[in-house]
């Protein structure tokens, strides 16, 4: 009895896991290197598309320091020249301008 316990607690905990990596919301590979700016028309495109579906999406934005920030969740519209990126799993809201985002990616 305690053998089937152990088996079922073992199963739960990796069936528990597995979902959670499943549904995990992280930027891919790729976007983790620096890509070439999307062209404003596409970035307008795939905002409006983006924020009307509330899907979510990677970002790759310009840094302050010259670097590259990666950026995951659910856009919406903010004020002027702004948007508002929500990450579902930490439910924490940043700002982004629209004329630093580099590459837009669904996930």
């Amino acid at each position: 009895m305690a053998a089937q316990i152990s088996a079922i607690k073992n199963l739960t905990e990796q069936l528990t896991n597995r979902y959670q990596q499943f549904f995990s919301l992280t930027p891919q590979d790729y976007l983790l290197e620096k890509q070439t700016r999307m062209p404003a028309f596409q970035q307008k495109l795939f905002i409006s598309a983006s924020v009307t579906s509330r899907k979510p999406v990677t970002l790759q934005v310009d840094a302050q320091n010259g670097q590259i920030e990666v950026v995951t969740g659910v856009l919406k519209n903010g004020p002027e020249h702004q948007l508002l990126i929500q990450n579902p799993q930490s439910n924490l809201t940043k700002i982004i301008f629209t004329n630093r985002i580099r590459y837009i990616s669904a996930l």
